[in-house]
């Protein structure tokens, strides 16, 4: 159904949306079995205001600004932050796909996805890409969500002031495909990514991190003290830094729990895929005698995977 250009304020819509829901309803009392709404992007934050009353109608009651979003969303176009907010804010999807295709979407504040119940899920398509330039916050901040998340096309973060990726608390299932990462030079202690909390299956494409060491403290990809709940692959890690840093570090597994398992590099081709590096930071690998965890560096023998390495920096204490 077209609606014309018309939006949710105008009350003949949606009465007459409502009147199609209850006819379905005469032939079947389940109806509508599936309902997709497509937004386009450039509408800003009335989207919100748009799914909320549209959904309303969906289930057949009278629409009502309710919270959190049940059905599927489809959002295409571009994504611009130009107001100060966050581009993209998602807070609590209780069912069905927000799904991103052939977006393009840029900001400088940073994106926030928390709150996806199991079943539901927020997909970016393949097309779809993600820049975000000197981000005030984490760039992108991922926390308690048992739906899956899944970035399928190219994230690129460049000057991460606050951290690059962050998965906080509880996250069931994250996907992402090719990641570039620079680090700030004023971001002191910040990770480019920092997977913490009790993270479930997490997978990553080709992971290119750079300027790590620009600021005291930084780590390329930050495991400490997180309880594993599955397997997190990396199907390859380029990380790199000034090698003037004294305390860089290129993966930080201190005290991770869950004896699962870690992959920085292709399992699926270990002959052709692509090899993993860590270059001119200060400690390389840093992992505790409290870590519970089955880490592999590369594809984890060297017969194929000779190009594979970890080359720190020839600062005191480095290793």
């Amino acid at each position: 159904i077209d609606t014309a250009g018309r939006l949710q304020n105008k009350s003949a819509l949606m009465d007459e949306l409502l009147k199609i829901v209850r006819v379905l309803k005469k032939v079947d009392p389940e109806a509508p079995h599936d309902t997709l709404l497509v937004l386009d992007a450039t509408v800003g934050r009335n989207a919100l205001a748009q799914e909320q009353l549209f959904w309303g109608v969906d289930v057949g009651r009278n629409p009502t600004s309710g919270g959190g979003t049940t059905g599927n969303i489809t959002v295409s176009g571009t994504i611009a932050n130009t107001t100060g907010g966050r581009a993209i804010d998602i807070n609590t999807v209780t069912g069905g796909t927000v799904s991103f295709t052939g977006a393009t979407i840029t900001d400088t504040i940073g994106i926030q996805i928390a709150n996806v119940a199991a079943g539901a899920n927020v997909a970016f398509s393949a097309g779809t890409t993600v820049t975000l330039n000197s981000p005030a916050n984490t760039g992108i901040n991922l926390s308690d969500n048992v739906g899956a998340i899944a970035f399928n096309g190219a994230v690129d973060i460049n000057n991460a002031g606050a951290g690059g990726i962050a998965l906080v608390n509880a996250n069931a299932n994250v996907s992402f495909g090719q990641v570039d990462i620079e680090m700030a030079a004023g971001a002191a202690n910040a990770d480019a990514i920092s997977i913490a909390g009790t993270p479930g299956t997490v997978t990553f494409g080709v992971t290119t991190i750079t300027n790590v060491g620009a600021a005291a403290g930084q780590k390329g990809i930050d495991f400490s003290t997180a309880t594993l709940g599955g397997t997190v692959s990396f199907q390859s890690v380029a990380i790199s830094g000034p090698d003037t840093s004294t305390s860089s570090i290129g993966v930080d597994l201190t005290g991770v729990l869950g004896n699962q398992i870690v992959n920085l590099g292709s399992q699926i081709d270990p002959a052709g895929g692509p090899s993993s590096s860590i270059t001119d930071l200060h400690r390389g690998v840093v992992i505790d005698n409290t870590a519970a965890v089955q880490f592999t560096f590369g594809d984890g023998e060297s017969g194929s995977d000779t190009g594979s390495s970890i080359n720190v920096n020839g600062q005191a204490g480095a290793f």
